[in-house]
């Protein structure tokens, strides 16, 4: 049986020293993502969502967490301040990924978005034009 297989069926998590797994994540959401103010923390929500990345407990009462290390070893104890900086460069390197694979995706959304402001512009010009012809008849017989 494959490690994903078997990973899977007993459902364990993905050991911290892996990839999280964000297939689940699909295009438009990772989209969202990028284009978030609050990127970092909107990946990790979405990355959470698939409970087999669920591999850290966190003790609020102490200065360190338990991770899920590997299947041999199981969870071990680590320092928070170790954990916070492997999980900021985890989600660094996830968004740098989703940015290179969906750069075209990325502009075609700038685009449309931009396409639909001057649209929205060029709707509100034209009832400000209306209006004023209405107030101000020029052609009145």
């Amino acid at each position: 049986m494959s490690e994903k297989t078997e990973n899977n069926c007993v459902n364990r998590p993905v050991p911290f020293e892996d990839n999280w797994i964000i297939s689940h994540i699909n295009v438009n959401r990772q989209i969202e993502i990028l284009l978030s103010d609050n990127m970092y923390s909107d990946l990790l929500s979405a990355i959470l969502e698939n409970e087999i990345n669920n591999n850290v407990i966190i003790n609020n009462t102490s200065d360190t967490c338990m991770v899920y290390l590997n299947h041999n070893s199981k969870y071990v104890y680590m320092s928070n301040e170790k954990m916070f900086n492997a999980t900021m460069e985890k989600l660094y390197n996830i968004l740098t990924h989703m940015n290179n694979m969906n750069k075209n995706n990325l502009k075609t959304y700038i685009f449309r978005h931009y396409m639909n402001c001057l649209e929205e512009n060029n709707l509100k010009m034209e009832r400000q034009r209306k209006y004023e012809k209405f107030e101000k008849p020029e052609n009145v017989i």
